[in-house]
């Protein structure tokens, strides 16, 4: 019997060997199609932006900066307004927004609701394409890294 189990022994460490090299093979190959994926949908995809940088803050999502030349400028939007809703739904952090632009598409017209100094505004915001990336981010996708989420932040940086 002991002769036996000492056989079994290399047997399994063997099969054990050979599936985690199975497994890391399979995880590179999955990583390897999602990022080809990844690179094949990104030209077909447009995100759209109101050029405004909301912040939380203690009043309200709050405008910080807008773009120059952004569809948030050509609406009138000012820094320290704070919005209340967008197209009727209320907005409580900056996630809101976004997500209303993701469910949107270029040229979508938001109806914001403002605050600006005490008085309620309402705003018709056409929504604009986000500058894209350069070709850079390819080179990024490869080796694990990204480039900004936030669109405004690419803008504000020119």
């Amino acid at each position: 019997m002991a002769r036996s189990n000492s056989v079994e022994r290399p047997m399994e460490a063997r099969w054990l060997t050979w599936g985690r090299s199975g497994f890391a093979v399979g995880v590179v190959l999955v990583l390897v199609v999602l990022g080809l994926e990844n690179m094949a949908l990104r030209p077909k995809w447009q995100e759209v932006e109101d050029g405004v940088n909301w912040a939380a803050r203690l009043e309200g999502v709050t405008a910080v900066e807008i773009v120059p030349g952004s569809a948030g400028e050509a609406a009138g939007i000012r820094p320290g307004d704070v919005l209340e809703a967008v197209n009727g739904s209320p907005v409580r952090s900056p996630a809101d927004v976004i997500d209303q632009q993701h469910r949107a598409s270029e040229g979508t017209r938001l109806s914001y609701l403002l605050l600006r100094l005490g008085s309620r505004e309402a705003r018709e915001v056409t929504l604009t394409p986000a500058p894209r990336g350069s070709s850079m981010y390819f080179v990024l996708a490869c080796v694990g890294d990204r480039p900004t989420t936030c669109p405004t932040d690419r803008q504000l940086d020119r």
